[in-house]
């Protein structure tokens, strides 16, 4: 099938906002993966750093006899079972791992739009209305595996793409990654 123009515009006006939903969501689970990774990290920190004073100040209780190391032993002891609870319960490196294969899943389905959009002018409409669906069905399975983002994911995911610019380079970065003889810009 031939592709008018007014097709062509609203194809492309659809594949565009896929592209940016898709590039969004891609970022958000990269930023919650990064979150848990930290906030485990800092858990497991804290424990065994909690663990430590723990065990001084019991051993200074058992030969000191001091009330008072006795009764910060039994607070931190009870901060420690907290966050031992808090991360049985929530498994933070696991949530984090599935934020991290759903960002992995969505950069292909990613860079499938971006040249989908590149090759949309030697695809005839059936063609590329195709490859639409196609990527629409999968997009939709990986969604419906992936684990809920949340908004300090996205806030940091809008951060990253609109003022850090974590998804673009400039052809000066290109040039700087490619091999002299791909080279563009000079010099």
């Amino acid at each position: 099938m031939a592709l008018s123009s007014p097709d062509k515009s609203k194809l492309k006006a659809q594949l565009r906002e896929c592209f940016g939903k898709v590039v969004y969501t891609h970022k958000t689970h990269e930023k919650c993966a990064d979150y848990l990774i930290a906030l485990s990290k800092w858990i497991k920190f804290a424990l065994i750093f909690l663990s430590a004073i723990t065990t001084v100040g019991l051993l200074y209780a058992i030969f000191g006899e001091l009330r008072w190391v006795k009764i910060i032993c039994t607070g931190i002891s009870f901060i420690m079972l907290a966050l031992t609870l808090y991360t049985k319960e929530f498994n933070l490196d696991e949530k984090a791992e599935k934020h991290k294969i759903a960002a992995l899943k969505l950069w292909n389905i990613r860079e499938l739009y971006s040249s989908l959009l590149t090759d949309l002018d030697n695809l005839t409409l059936d063609e590329i209305v195709s490859r639409r669906d196609e990527l629409q069905q999968t997009t939709l399975e990986i969604y419906e595996q992936s684990p809920r983002t949340d908004s300090k994911g996205y806030l940091k995911a809008r951060k990253a793409l609109k003022e850090d610019e974590e998804l673009y380079f400039s052809e000066e970065e290109l040039d700087e990654l490619l091999p002299h003889y791909l080279r563009e810009t000079k010099q």
